[in-house]
This record gives C-alpha cells, structure tokens and sequence, in this order.
C-alpha cells in the first residue's frame, strides 16, 4: 500500500495531462502540436516511471542502502535509452516530424523523472 500511495504524484500527473491534452486539443492543434505524439508519449513516460519505480523499489532495503543507488541507475539508464530509441523510431518511420511536441515530450520526461525521483526518496525515507 505504501508504494501506492508513494507512486499517486506521478498517477495524478498523468491524469491531469491526459486530460489538459484532451480539453486543449484545439489550440493545441492550432498551435501547430501533434496531439499523437503528445498523447502517446504521455502513456510512454507513464508506463516507463512505473516501471522504473518498481525496479527502484526492489533496491529499497534499509539494511543495504547501495542496493537503492544501484537499481536507482538501472532504471535510470533503461529509461533513458527506452525514450532514446522511441524518439529514433519516431524520427525514422515519421513521414514529418513536430519537433516540438517531441521538445514538449523531453520536458514531460524530466518532469515525470522529478516526480519520481521525489517519491522514491520519500518512500526510502519511510523504510530507513
């Protein structure tokens, strides 16, 4: 249950941003944004943190605290390469690409990483 209640910021920052994509969509469109990319890319650093705040929380033992800064990296660095080659894939079979919204969906993941690293410290707080 902690690691719910732990892991709600990030639920909830994905909610609120599915949900601004979704009511925005017209001026986002208008401001020349794919609301695709955005979308999608929301559920990709979504699914990505929950995976990585799992792997981050097999390493949460009070008793071996290298543990925490080893599987902190681990998910960190699959993370990072994940999103590399999504965007590479993106950038190769994408008849136009909107650097922007893939600008905007680097923002979302350095907010999405902070929310995480955030929660994480907090729940290794509670177990230390």
């Amino acid at each position: 249950m902690r690691f719910w209640k732990s892991f709600l910021p990030v639920v909830f920052l994905f909610a609120g941003l599915s949900l601004a994509i979704f009511f925005l969509r017209g001026f986002l469109v208008s401001s020349g944004l794919d609301i695709k990319v955005l979308l999608w890319g929301n559920v990709f650093l979504f699914v990505l943190s929950l995976i990585s705040f799992l792997i981050q929380q097999k390493g949460n033992n009070p008793a071996a605290p290298q543990l925490f800064v080893r599987y902190f990296y681990i998910a960190f660095i699959a993370k990072f390469l994940l999103v590399a080659i999504v965007v590479l894939l993106y950038s190769a079979f994408a008849g136009r690409v909107n650097k922007v919204s893939v600008m905007i969906c680097m923002a979302l993941y350095l907010l999405y990483m902070f929310i995480e690293i955030q929660a994480a410290i907090k729940s290794g707080k509670k177990n230390g």
